[in-house]
Parts: structure tokens; sequence; C-alpha cells
């Protein structure tokens, strides 16, 4: 689940000027890798699918740092009460 929704964000991400570059490297080198491995593999030993672990370590890594950001600047937004 974590990975489809960086899936997702990284191809938000390619609407932004800033980051476009960054995003999309991500999402040729990754999602051309783990392609190619799924769409080729004829054996199934646990070694070949280490890549596609990166893979959606990265995606749910992009995940959890875009709710970082999120929470941090929804923090940073709202008046604080204690003092």
């Amino acid at each position: 689940m974590l990975a489809a929704t960086g899936l997702i964000l990284l191809v938000v991400m390619l609407r932004s000027p800033a980051i476009r570059l960054t995003a999309g490297a991500t999402l040729v080198i990754l999602g051309g890798q783990t392609a190619l491995i799924l769409l080729s593999i004829k054996v199934d030993y646990a070694r070949y699918f280490l890549p596609i672990l990166l893979t959606v370590a990265v995606f749910a890594g992009v995940t959890i740092g875009c709710l970082w950001d999120w929470m941090r600047r929804w923090s940073e937004a709202s008046p604080s009460t204690s003092r």
C-alpha cells in the first residue's frame, strides 16, 4: 500500500518543475528495472526479486517523506495553544 501510494506521489511530482528530473529519473530507472525483471524472469529464485524490494522500499520512503513534510507544514501553520 505504501509503495503504490509512493508511485502515485512520484507521478504527481512530475508536474512540479523543481523536482521533475529527479522524480522522472527515479521512475524510469526503478520502474524499468522492475518491469524488466518481472517480464523476463523464468525462474522463481528469491535473489532475483531483491531489486524489486529496492523499488518497493524507495516508493514507500517517498510516501513517508511526503507525509512527514505534510505533518511538519501542518504543525507550523496551526496556531500553538500550549503557551
